[in-house]
């Protein structure tokens, strides 16, 4: 049984094929369709054909992937420098924030173990409405750039 032979093609009948037809006479070739013609591909030309369409397949996904990467590197960077400079002013708060932080702790280690002068408490009640409202400012600035998104759905970060 195997594969039905064919009467091999003259030159002038590949001529005149068309696109199509010329892709069955190859896919019909490299079954060996036209062996009893005398027609018959080596082993090297088999696995290149082969190889041929199963690289097509790599090189199409390979371009997919590169460009998928190149159009979230676009986005994310565009999210990024949109927001770059309420960025900087997050990281400067927070930094202000952690220094006042160490501060406050300081005054409640006191507190704990002797307490404070009424200057020194009406110091630490500042100092605390001050970092309540700096919370205030990082939060809503915060919010105000929101969340990176990427290109497939549901993923986002901080």
């Amino acid at each position: 049984m195997g594969v039905p032979q064919k009467p091999l093609p003259t030159e002038e009948d590949l001529q005149s094929m068309s696109e199509e037809q010329y892709q069955t006479f190859v896919f019909d070739y490299y079954r060996g369709a036209y062996k009893k013609a005398g027609l018959k591909p080596s082993f090297k030309q088999k696995m290149k054909y082969q190889f041929s369409t199963t690289m097509s397949w790599i090189y199409g996904i390979l371009i997919l992937a590169v460009v998928y990467l190149f159009l979230n590197g676009i986005l994310v960077g565009g999210q990024y420098l949109w927001h770059i400079g309420d960025r900087h002013r997050l990281s400067e708060l927070e930094e202000l924030m952690n220094s006042e932080q160490v501060t406050i702790s300081q005054y409640e280690d006191r507190i704990n173990n002797g307490g404070l002068s009424d200057e020194e408490y009406s110091d630490y009640k500042l100092l605390i409405y001050q970092y309540n409202i700096q919370a205030d400012q990082y939060n809503v600035i915060s919010e105000k750039i929101g969340d990176m998104w990427f290109l497939i759905p549901g993923f986002h970060s901080r």
